[in-house]
This record gives structure tokens, sequence and C-alpha cells, in this order.
């Protein structure tokens, strides 16, 4: 886990060093790779193809030359799963996008040959991705599985930023955060203002705001989406 002592998360680096996980280490024991890349969060101006949100363990040369060169924006891979919205290998990919300029050698100075994305999605909007690249090409099989531990993998990789920041970030004050944590143990609003020494329609309006800065139409989603960018 990243030691996160940056004051908000415009601060935190944009590329990081990925950190060992036994979930990582399970995904390596059953799918052989070399690099693995784990980008976007669950936030505006943060999402997958922006590289304002990278964890990973390609070499520093790679990913420094990969994002000056603007490939987050332009790579074939990236584009082709984010209109497909399904996981697919470089091959797939190139058949539909041609290749920018200079990729292709990038890719060959690191013996990358083969490489499969998996979009992670909420409601349906791919907001991240994980990609893995080795010397070979990726087996259908083997992209089936990815898909499958990917994207809680993702989540585990982005829980400590979006623990720390996103509630910020979106502008959730202490009191709403606590809210929806309470709703998602199951109080009532009743309940609920009892904890909080408040009026029930205080505690209403709270989940009223809250369901507007998360873009939720009804209590319950507000809670999941909540919970699934980790703010509580």
């Amino acid at each position: 886990m990243h030691e996160l002592n940056y004051p908000d998360l415009r601060s935190v680096p944009a590329q990081r060093r990925l950190q060992d996980d036994p979930l990582l280490r399970r995904m390596r024991d059953a799918v052989s790779f070399d690099y693995i890349w784990v980008c976007g969060l669950d936030l505006p101006g943060f999402e997958a193809g922006t590289a304002r949100s990278v964890d990973t363990d390609f070499p520093p040369l790679f990913v420094e030359k990969y994002i000056a060169g603007n490939f987050n924006e332009r790579d074939p891979l990236v584009l082709s799963a984010y209109r497909e919205r399904r996981p697919l290998s470089d091959l797939e990919a190139y058949k539909q996008f041609d290749s920018p300029s200079g990729l292709q050698s990038l890719l060959a100075d690191f013996r990358i040959f083969g490489r499969a994305i998996i979009p992670v999605e909420r409601h349906g909007v791919s907001f991240g991705a994980v990609i893995v690249a080795r010397a070979s090409a990726f087996l259908p099989d083997e992209i089936d599985y990815l898909a499958l531990v990917a994207p809680p993998l993702h989540d585990r990789v982005t829980k400590s930023i979006m623990a720390r920041y996103g509630a910020d970030f979106l502008r959730l004050s202490a009191t709403e955060i606590r809210c929806l944590a309470l709703c998602e143990q199951g109080l009532t609003s009743e309940q609920i203002a009892v904890e909080c020494g408040l009026l029930p329609q205080t505690i209403n309006g709270h989940f009223l705001t809250a369901a507007k800065k998360l873009g939720a139409t009804n209590r319950v989603q507000t809670v999941a989406m909540a919970i699934r960018r980790g703010l509580i």
C-alpha cells in the first residue's frame, strides 16, 4: 500500500510503482506475464486514457516514453477496448486501429510482443483498465481468466487512493459520508438522525446532496456508488 501523505489527489504522483499484492501473485501464477499496468480512477478527469493515475511495474523508461508520446490517448489497444467495452488482445486491436508512429518500436525495445486489456466499468461506463504484457500473444482462455480477476485487482490497487482522496475530490462532507456508511449498515433516516444528533429531514437532505454529487438517482444507488468508489 502506498504511503499517502499528500494534501490532495492532484498532489499524488500520476505514475506509481505497483506494490506487491497476493492477488497479483495469483494472477501471475495462473497466467504468465512480464508487466502489468493498472490505470484510471472512478473520478472525473482521472479516467484510464488520461494517464493521471497509473500503478505499474513496467520499466520506468517505458512509462516515460509511452506517456511522452501520448500513446495513452492513441494506443489501438486502449481505443478498441473502450469502443467494444470488452477484454481483448492487441492482435484484435490492430485490426481496428492503425498503430501510431513509434509505438511498435517502443514495444519492441522492451520485448513486448503481446498485450491484453481488461476494461473496468461502473454502470456500463468504462473508467479504468488493467493491461498485461509479455513477449508472446495471449490466448483467449488466458484473457477470459484475466477478465475475472483484473477488476478486483484494480479495486484493491486503487482502494487506498479512493478512500483517502475520493470524498474530498467529490466534495462530499464528513456528515454525508457518515450517513452513507450508516445507511449501508441498514439504518433508517430516523436511526441515522439519532446517531448523528440531527433531524431526519436534515439526514434526508444530506442523502439528496450526496446523490447529486455522485450522480445517483436514489438512495440505494448512492450507497452502492459510494461503496464502488471505496468511499465507505
